[in-house]
């Protein structure tokens, strides 16, 4: 996968160290989600985002020390690390924490098929939908093709982080509040949150339109001093900037299907959205059409 995205060998050595140690380490990064979402499901949301919190600041604590020793592979053993004093807190907040609704009894557990399955329908096809988003950032990777254009690909993307993570926070958020209202049988209150949830989505992301429209170029020269990625970058912006909006409806109806018990319809937009619409009129247009890297973002 890294070669078809245009690596030499080098870098493809370099990233399977990181890779080796990251997916070694990936079973804590697992168990600290599933704990996150026990408790933010109990409503408990503040304590989930300081640990959080303090496991991004030991990372970063971390990251010199250990880059400094090891290089790349240094950077993936503070996060292995990071992650695992995340997972230990999160371990001895549900089993010694005093909760309003979960308490472990080991000695009580059974299996439920029927929880089981209920589980597996709601997650698998986010799982899935996961994959695709990834995948699709492999093959738009492969599109852009030159060096240049996936460094400012891959920077934009971090600066976008901006708009995403209070979005994404919304929309998660939304799968608990849907859910247990839907569960209560108040249509009123899920027809309230989601219309309140939307509409300020929507606000927060008309802004982020403007901002990055107009001022994406002087953030994007605090991570690079190269005029040409700096120039494919804020291209980057100026396109996607009229797409915030309905990227936002998107994710914000997709997690209120899911908090109402539909994961597919979720499935089936994010295959369509990636794969048959973004990568495919992306090939097309560059690839086909010969045209700039540009017009892969149009897609």
């Amino acid at each position: 996968f890294i070669s078809v995205q245009g690596a030499d060998a080098d870098t493809v050595k370099v990233a399977l160290d990181y890779f080796y140690i990251i997916a070694g380490g990936s079973i804590f990064m697992v168990l600290a989600i599933f704990f996150r979402s026990i408790l933010s499901g109990e409503g408990d949301v503040m304590f989930p985002m300081k640990v959080l919190g303090f496991g991004t600041v030991l990372n970063i604590i971390l990251d010199p020390i250990f880059i400094h020793y090891y290089q790349i592979a240094g950077a993936a053993i503070a996060t292995v690390i990071s992650q695992i004093m995340v997972t230990l807190i999160y371990i001895y907040a549900l089993l010694f924490r005093q909760h309003s609704y979960i308490t472990f009894n080991l000695r009580a557990f059974t299996f439920n098929m029927k929880i089981i399955k209920a589980i597996f329908r709601l997650g698998i096809p986010a799982s899935l939908s996961m994959i695709i988003m990834s995948m699709g950032l492999i093959l738009f990777n492969g599109i852009l093709g030159s060096s240049d254009a996936v460094a400012a690909y891959q920077t934009a993307g971090r600066v976008e982080h901006l708009f995403f993570l209070p979005i994404i926070s919304i929309a998660t958020s939304l799968v608990t509040l849907v859910g247990m209202f839907y569960g209560a049988k108040r249509l009123d209150l899920v027809r309230m949150i989601i219309k309140y949830s939307l509409s300020r989505s929507i606000l927060i992301a008309l802004s982020f339109s403007v901002f990055f429209f107009f001022c994406s170029g002087y953030i994007i020269q605090t991570f690079t001093e190269s005029s040409e990625i700096i120039r494919l970058a804020v291209l980057y912006f100026k396109i996607m900037a009229f797409a915030y909006p309905f990227v936002t409806i998107g994710m914000t109806c997709s997690r209120v299907m899911q908090g109402l018990g539909y994961a597919y319809p979720m499935f089936v937009l994010t295959l369509f959205r990636v794969v048959i619409i973004s990568a495919s009129l992306a090939w097309y247009f560059v690839i086909i059409l010969g045209n700039p890297v540009h017009y892969a973002w149009v897609g």
